[in-house]
């Protein structure tokens, strides 16, 4: 019986991941505007967007439909991308998708984990962080767009940093 359950389990969610992986194709795929009509879909693209064996752009897409989850799952999911060492890109998304989905349900915690993120070497990374930190308006989150604004060199990344989302 155990063995069956397991394989029942197994194939089960094999089939959702199946399921939201067909929802992430197509040439001029967009994000849905609802969460996706399968059980469990949320974790489904928590694994697709963690497996390293996916495409970037299928990972890249699962993560944008997780900013339809706020969950303290897709919170813990969002926090540990940002932890691991990963490739610009990759980063600049999380940080959007984190923003996206969290910038007002859990404002201090999203400022807490960003403002570090304001003297990263990535110049568009800065950008995006400011962008969010300026949605979230705290005194401490002006006090370190002041302080990030004074020490930028380029003029794109000045302008980029106060332009309005």
């Amino acid at each position: 019986m155990r063995v069956f359950v397991a394989l029942l389990l197994m194939f089960s969610s094999h089939v959702v991941a199946s399921d939201v992986m067909s929802l992430l194709q197509g040439y001029e795929w967009q994000v849905p505007s609802d969460p996706l009509p399968i059980a469990n879909a949320e974790q489904a693209l928590i694994d697709i967007s963690s497996d390293p064996g996916q495409p970037n752009f299928i990972r890249a897409r699962a993560s944008a439909v997780l900013t339809l989850y706020p969950s303290d799952r897709v919170w813990d999911f969002f926090v540990g991308q940002v932890a691991l060492p990963s490739n610009k890109v990759s980063l600049r998304r999380t940080v959007d998708g984190l923003c996206a989905t969290f910038v007002t349900s859990k404002a201090v915690d999203v400022q807490k984990l960003l403002m570090p993120m304001l003297s990263n070497e990535d110049p568009h990374l800065r950008v995006r962080v400011a962008k969010c930190l300026k949605q979230i308006g705290s005194d401490e989150a002006q006090a370190a767009l002041s302080t990030y604004r004074s020490g930028i060199g380029e003029g794109w990344e000045l302008d980029a940093s106060v332009l309005p989302q």
